[in-house]
């Protein structure tokens, strides 16, 4: 493929990723936590319904297994040849802090949007060569309806189709963004990985958020 038609494609896909994250209601929010306050100045944004997927030794993960839990996910594909190499060793880098400096209250989920390829022994010879260390940092699979319900009606980002067969594989867009997930399942922000201190910011807003205290059964936030 020459370059004008490699240039073309990827233009294709980015145009056809921003009208996907039109369909979905994905809204871009600015967020910028005001030193000493903590993670009461960081908006809900939402609610993830239950969710199950498929971790690398097959077995059911989700909501389930992160009630109470913090989470930031991210997408990508082992057979990606644009944004995912990068965008996985910004994920890198987040497990990394988290692994130093809020290890066990926040978990890293890396969710693949071509579950036909990447079955759960893909995913974990992926792993290993990334250096993904468990239980920080899952890999998760499944089946196709599952990812893209979590993704779009969940987290409200955009999953492409499944390519056709003998496409290119460049053609399963998704999003760049990492989302940010507390404990009781509320949305709390989007983070981009080119925004200067991406990850570090995420990082501390998710560290914060960790650390927040539910209300008790049967009493109001503010009460």
């Amino acid at each position: 493929m020459g370059r004008a038609s490699r240039r073309a494609r990827t233009i294709v896909v980015g145009i056809t990723l921003a009208a996907m994250a039109g369909a979905v209601g994905l809204t871009v929010i600015a967020m910028r936590q005001v030193p000493g306050r903590g993670s009461s100045r960081i908006p809900v944004l939402g609610e993830v319904p239950e969710f199950t997927l498929v971790d690398t030794e097959g077995r059911p993960f989700g909501s389930r297994e992160l009630a109470g839990r913090t989470y930031v996910a991210n997408f990508f594909f082992t057979r990606c040849p644009s944004i995912c190499p990068v965008h996985m060793q910004s994920a890198k880098a987040l497990a990394a802090l988290v692994s130093e400096r809020a290890a066990g209250a926040v978990t890293l989920l890396s969710i693949t949007v071509d579950p036909e390829n990447d079955t759960p022994e893909v995913l974990r010879e992926y792993g290993r060569k990334l250096g993904v260390a468990e239980p920080a940092w899952k890999l998760l699979g499944g089946e196709r309806s599952a990812i893209v319900g979590f993704a779009e009606g969940g987290l409200k980002v955009p999953v492409g189709e499944a390519p056709a067969s003998g496409a290119s594989v460049m053609d399963i867009a998704h999003t760049g963004r990492f989302v940010l997930v507390d404990g009781r399942g509320r949305i709390r922000g989007y983070y981009e990985r080119s925004e200067s201190r991406g990850m570090e910011e995420l990082f501390e807003d998710a560290r914060s958020i960790a650390a927040e205290r539910a209300p008790a059964k049967g009493t109001s936030e503010g009460g």
